[in-house]
């Protein structure tokens, strides 16, 4: 399975998000998806921040 990336997350829209985070809490695979987001982040990747946003896992102040 590959894994959606930050601009992938981005596209989903608004009301699929609960869904990709079941799908994916199931499958084993979010924690991946959020580690590869957060080292994007530590990076400087303001895509991985609006991502981990739009999936609810960062606040946006």
């Amino acid at each position: 399975m590959v894994l959606p990336n930050a601009d992938d997350i981005l596209a989903l829209p608004e009301d699929r998000v609960p869904e990709f985070i079941i799908k994916h809490r199931r499958a084993r695979t979010l924690s991946v998806i959020v580690r590869d987001l957060n080292d994007s982040l530590a990076d400087g990747d303001d895509t991985a921040a609006a991502a981990l946003a739009h999936i609810g896992l960062l606040e946006v102040a």
